[in-house]
């Protein structure tokens, strides 16, 4: 359901970027606790080297949240739970 959500929503998913670390299926939410256990286990380099591998991805899936937002008005939606609170 989540990946299905994501791709219609025009979002790029992370699956297949950690393949040089496990075989895992990553689409299988149940994998996501060995994934994160095998992902801390992983040398500072590599995760700085992984940062900058998938920097362009991070950034369009940023300016894709954002577009998304104004797409949604959600800006409106978080205001009016904003004034509900107060």
């Amino acid at each position: 359901m989540g990946v299905e959500w994501l791709t219609d929503r025009k979002f790029e998913l992370y699956h297949d970027d950690f393949r040089d670390i496990t075989n895992l299926d990553l689409r299988d939410h149940n994998n996501m606790i060995p994934f994160l256990k095998i992902l801390s286990d992983q040398p500072t380099a590599y995760l700085q080297q992984k940062y900058l591998d998938l920097r362009d991805k991070l950034l369009y899936n940023r300016n894709r949240f954002n577009q998304y937002v104004k797409e949604q008005d959600l800006e409106q939606v978080i205001q009016h739970m904003n004034d509900e609170l107060q």
